[in-house]
């Protein structure tokens, strides 16, 4: 299942989401035009601290519940430990 396949099958009446993409390229254009507000956040030069805690910042000021990550990018771990720690925390 692609992500924009399971963003697209969640009912905004009770969903609100938040993509945030790599670059730009055909999925955000996509997820525009379907009136979603993606963030692009390149995270290519910056530290994994500084990458995981700007990332944090922005997930926990928008109530953020749920992450989707997609592929075994490091960034991605580092935000699942992230998000792993602060539900064991609570």
């Amino acid at each position: 299942m692609s992500f924009y396949t399971l963003l697209s099958g969640l009912d905004r009446r009770y969903y609100r989401c938040f993509p945030i993409l790599p670059h730009d390229g055909p999925l955000l254009r996509r997820l525009r035009e379907d009136a979603y507000d993606p963030k692009v956040v390149d995270f290519a030069g910056w530290s994994k601290l500084s990458a995981v805690s700007k990332t944090r910042h922005y997930l926990t000021s928008q109530n953020i519940d749920l992450v989707y990550l997609s592929g075994a990018h490091k960034f991605s771990r580092l935000i699942n430990a992230f998000f792993a720690a602060s539900t064991t925390s609570t």
